[in-house]
Protein backbone atom coordinates (compact mmCIF):
# COMPACT_ATOMS: atom_id res chain seq x y z
CA UNK A 1 0.00 0.00 0.00
CA UNK A 2 2.76 2.44 0.89
CA UNK A 3 4.64 1.73 -2.32
CA UNK A 4 1.48 1.99 -4.42
CA UNK A 5 0.48 5.39 -3.05
CA UNK A 6 4.05 6.68 -3.26
CA UNK A 7 4.51 5.61 -6.87
CA UNK A 8 1.10 7.04 -7.83
CA UNK A 9 2.09 10.45 -6.47
CA UNK A 10 5.46 10.25 -8.21
CA UNK A 11 3.79 9.22 -11.47
CA UNK A 12 1.39 12.16 -11.23
CA UNK A 13 4.34 14.55 -10.76
CA UNK A 14 6.27 13.15 -13.74
CA UNK A 15 3.33 12.75 -16.10
CA UNK A 16 1.81 16.17 -15.49
CA UNK A 17 5.15 17.99 -15.61
CA UNK A 18 6.01 16.13 -18.82
CA UNK A 19 2.71 16.66 -20.68
CA UNK A 20 0.67 19.47 -19.11
CA UNK A 21 1.28 22.84 -20.85
CA UNK A 22 0.20 24.93 -17.84
CA UNK A 23 2.60 23.23 -15.43
CA UNK A 24 5.39 23.28 -18.02
CA UNK A 25 4.88 27.05 -18.42
CA UNK A 26 4.98 27.52 -14.63
CA UNK A 27 8.25 25.60 -14.50
CA UNK A 28 9.77 27.66 -17.34
CA UNK A 29 8.69 30.88 -15.63
CA UNK A 30 10.42 29.85 -12.40
CA UNK A 31 13.60 28.68 -14.15
CA UNK A 32 14.45 31.43 -16.66
CA UNK A 33 12.67 29.75 -19.55
CA UNK A 34 14.38 26.37 -19.17
CA UNK A 35 12.46 23.12 -19.59
CA UNK A 36 12.30 20.58 -16.78
CA UNK A 37 14.58 17.56 -16.61
CA UNK A 38 11.63 15.13 -16.49
CA UNK A 39 11.99 12.68 -19.37
CA UNK A 40 9.72 10.03 -20.86
CA UNK A 41 11.66 7.29 -19.07
CA UNK A 42 10.77 8.95 -15.74
CA UNK A 43 7.08 8.80 -16.66
CA UNK A 44 7.35 5.19 -17.84
CA UNK A 45 9.30 4.13 -14.74
CA UNK A 46 6.83 5.58 -12.24
CA UNK A 47 3.81 4.44 -14.25
CA UNK A 48 5.20 0.92 -14.62
CA UNK A 49 5.99 0.76 -10.89
CA UNK A 50 2.46 1.90 -10.01
CA UNK A 51 0.93 -0.72 -12.32
CA UNK A 52 3.09 -3.59 -11.08
CA UNK A 53 2.44 -2.66 -7.46
CA UNK A 54 -1.31 -2.56 -8.16
CA UNK A 55 -1.12 -6.03 -9.72
CA UNK A 56 0.79 -7.31 -6.69
CA UNK A 57 -1.88 -5.91 -4.35
CA UNK A 58 -4.59 -7.54 -6.46
CA UNK A 59 -2.81 -10.90 -6.27
CA UNK A 60 -2.53 -10.55 -2.48
CA UNK A 61 -6.29 -9.99 -2.27
CA UNK A 62 -7.09 -12.93 -4.56
CA UNK A 63 -4.66 -15.45 -3.06
CA UNK A 64 -4.83 -14.27 0.57
CA UNK A 65 -3.63 -17.12 2.79
CA UNK A 66 -1.83 -15.28 5.59
CA UNK A 67 -2.43 -16.23 9.24
CA UNK A 68 -4.42 -13.90 11.45
CA UNK A 69 -2.46 -10.86 12.54
CA UNK A 70 -1.31 -10.56 16.12
CA UNK A 71 -1.87 -7.38 18.10
CA UNK A 72 1.37 -5.63 17.10
CA UNK A 73 0.84 -6.40 13.41
CA UNK A 74 -2.74 -5.12 13.57
CA UNK A 75 -1.54 -1.89 15.17
CA UNK A 76 1.08 -1.48 12.46
CA UNK A 77 -1.46 -2.07 9.69
CA UNK A 78 -3.93 0.37 11.23
CA UNK A 79 -1.14 2.97 11.53
CA UNK A 80 -0.14 2.54 7.88
CA UNK A 81 -3.71 2.77 6.60
CA UNK A 82 -4.43 5.79 8.81
CA UNK A 83 -1.31 7.53 7.52
CA UNK A 84 -2.32 6.89 3.91
CA UNK A 85 -5.89 8.08 4.48
CA UNK A 86 -4.61 11.31 6.06
CA UNK A 87 -2.10 11.91 3.24
CA UNK A 88 -4.67 11.22 0.51
CA UNK A 89 -7.28 13.38 2.24
CA UNK A 90 -4.89 16.30 2.61
CA UNK A 91 -3.71 15.96 -1.01
CA UNK A 92 -7.30 15.98 -2.32
CA UNK A 93 -8.31 18.88 -0.06
CA UNK A 94 -5.30 20.97 -1.05
CA UNK A 95 -5.94 20.29 -4.75
CA UNK A 96 -9.55 21.46 -4.36
CA UNK A 97 -8.44 24.64 -2.58
CA UNK A 98 -5.92 25.41 -5.34
CA UNK A 99 -8.52 24.80 -8.05
CA UNK A 100 -11.27 26.85 -6.36
CA UNK A 101 -9.01 29.77 -5.44
CA UNK A 102 -7.25 29.88 -8.84
CA UNK A 103 -3.80 28.88 -7.51
CA UNK A 104 -3.67 31.63 -4.88
CA UNK A 105 -2.35 29.38 -2.05
CA UNK A 106 0.25 27.84 -4.38
CA UNK A 107 0.56 26.99 -8.04
CA UNK A 108 0.16 23.48 -9.44
CA UNK A 109 3.90 23.04 -9.88
CA UNK A 110 4.53 23.61 -6.17
CA UNK A 111 1.66 21.27 -5.34
CA UNK A 112 3.10 18.49 -7.51
CA UNK A 113 6.54 18.93 -5.96
CA UNK A 114 4.95 18.67 -2.53
CA UNK A 115 3.00 15.47 -3.21
CA UNK A 116 6.00 13.89 -4.95
CA UNK A 117 7.88 14.13 -1.65
CA UNK A 118 5.45 11.55 -0.26
CA UNK A 119 7.31 8.94 -2.29
CA UNK A 120 10.62 10.05 -0.74
CA UNK A 121 9.21 9.78 2.79
CA UNK A 122 7.73 6.36 2.02
CA UNK A 123 11.05 5.13 0.62
CA UNK A 124 12.84 6.08 3.84
CA UNK A 125 10.14 4.33 5.89
CA UNK A 126 10.43 1.28 3.62
CA UNK A 127 14.20 0.87 3.99
CA UNK A 128 14.55 1.48 7.74
CA UNK A 129 12.86 -1.73 9.02
CA UNK A 130 15.18 -3.94 6.95
CA UNK A 131 18.25 -2.12 8.27
CA UNK A 132 16.99 -2.59 11.83
CA UNK A 133 16.11 -6.27 11.25
CA UNK A 134 19.56 -7.03 9.86
CA UNK A 135 21.11 -5.26 12.85
CA UNK A 136 19.03 -7.18 15.39
CA UNK A 137 19.70 -10.54 13.75
CA UNK A 138 23.33 -9.65 13.02
CA UNK A 139 22.77 -11.52 9.77
CA UNK A 140 21.39 -11.09 6.26
CA UNK A 141 20.63 -14.78 5.80
CA UNK A 142 17.53 -15.42 3.66
CA UNK A 143 17.69 -12.02 2.04
CA UNK A 144 18.53 -11.59 -1.64
CA UNK A 145 21.38 -9.12 -2.06
CA UNK A 146 20.93 -9.10 -5.87
CA UNK A 147 17.92 -6.78 -5.55
CA UNK A 148 20.08 -4.36 -3.56
CA UNK A 149 22.71 -4.32 -6.29
CA UNK A 150 20.04 -3.66 -8.92
CA UNK A 151 18.46 -0.94 -6.77
CA UNK A 152 21.84 0.75 -6.28
CA UNK A 153 22.49 0.65 -10.03
CA UNK A 154 19.09 2.21 -10.71
CA UNK A 155 19.62 4.98 -8.17
CA UNK A 156 23.09 5.73 -9.51
CA UNK A 157 21.98 5.84 -13.16
CA UNK A 158 18.93 7.95 -12.31
CA UNK A 159 21.07 10.53 -10.51
CA UNK A 160 23.67 10.52 -13.27
CA UNK A 161 20.96 11.11 -15.89
CA UNK A 162 19.69 14.11 -13.95
CA UNK A 163 23.19 15.56 -13.68
CA UNK A 164 24.05 14.88 -17.33
CA UNK A 165 20.80 16.43 -18.55
CA UNK A 166 21.49 19.53 -16.47
CA UNK A 167 25.04 19.73 -17.80
CA UNK A 168 23.92 19.25 -21.42
CA UNK A 169 21.36 22.05 -21.07
CA UNK A 170 23.75 24.28 -19.09
CA UNK A 171 20.95 24.54 -16.55
CA UNK A 172 21.85 23.30 -13.08
CA UNK A 173 18.49 24.48 -11.76
CA UNK A 174 17.10 21.30 -13.36
CA UNK A 175 18.69 19.35 -10.50
CA UNK A 176 16.73 21.21 -7.85
CA UNK A 177 13.75 21.45 -10.21
CA UNK A 178 13.18 17.71 -9.84
CA UNK A 179 13.80 17.19 -6.11
CA UNK A 180 11.94 13.88 -5.94
CA UNK A 181 14.19 12.23 -8.52
CA UNK A 182 17.33 13.65 -6.92
CA UNK A 183 16.32 12.54 -3.42
CA UNK A 184 15.02 9.12 -4.46
CA UNK A 185 18.25 8.31 -6.27
CA UNK A 186 20.42 9.39 -3.35
CA UNK A 187 18.23 7.85 -0.63
CA UNK A 188 18.25 4.49 -2.41
CA UNK A 189 22.04 4.60 -2.83
CA UNK A 190 22.63 5.52 0.83
CA UNK A 191 20.48 2.67 2.13
CA UNK A 192 21.85 0.23 -0.44
CA UNK A 193 25.38 1.02 0.73
CA UNK A 194 24.26 0.30 4.30
CA UNK A 195 22.81 -3.04 3.15
CA UNK A 196 25.99 -3.91 1.26
CA UNK A 197 28.14 -3.11 4.29
CA UNK A 198 25.90 -5.25 6.47
CA UNK A 199 25.96 -8.14 4.02
CA UNK A 200 29.60 -8.18 2.94
CA UNK A 201 31.40 -6.64 5.94
CA UNK A 202 29.56 -6.57 9.25
CA UNK A 203 27.65 -9.85 9.16
CA UNK A 204 29.37 -11.73 6.36
CA UNK A 205 30.96 -14.44 8.52
CA UNK A 206 27.73 -15.24 10.36
CA UNK A 207 25.72 -15.28 7.15
CA UNK A 208 28.29 -17.59 5.55
CA UNK A 209 28.12 -19.96 8.55
CA UNK A 210 24.32 -20.02 8.42
CA UNK A 211 24.37 -20.77 4.70
CA UNK A 212 26.92 -23.55 5.27
CA UNK A 213 24.73 -24.99 8.04
CA UNK A 214 21.74 -24.93 5.73
CA UNK A 215 23.68 -26.84 3.10
CA UNK A 216 24.66 -29.57 5.60
CA UNK A 217 20.99 -30.08 6.50
CA UNK A 218 20.02 -30.91 2.93
CA UNK A 219 19.14 -34.59 2.41
CA UNK A 220 21.60 -36.90 0.68
CA UNK A 221 20.82 -37.45 -3.02
CA UNK A 222 19.04 -40.72 -3.76
CA UNK A 223 21.11 -43.49 -5.28
CA UNK A 224 20.61 -43.96 -8.98
CA UNK A 225 20.44 -47.72 -8.42
CA UNK A 226 23.28 -48.45 -10.84
CA UNK A 227 25.20 -51.57 -9.76
CA UNK A 228 22.64 -52.46 -7.06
Amino acid sequence: LLNFVGFCFYFAFNAILFWNPLVKDEYAEENSGHASAVRLNDVVFSGHASLITAITLLQICIYWDYPRLDRSDRCLRISVISFLVIVLGMAILLALVIAVQSEQPMNWLSYLRLVSQVKVVISVCKYCPQVWLNYRRKSTEGWNISNVLLDFSGGLLSTLQLLLDSWAQSDWSAVTGDPAKLLLGNVSMVFDIIFLVQHYCLYYSKTAREQAGTMTLLPEPLSSGVGA
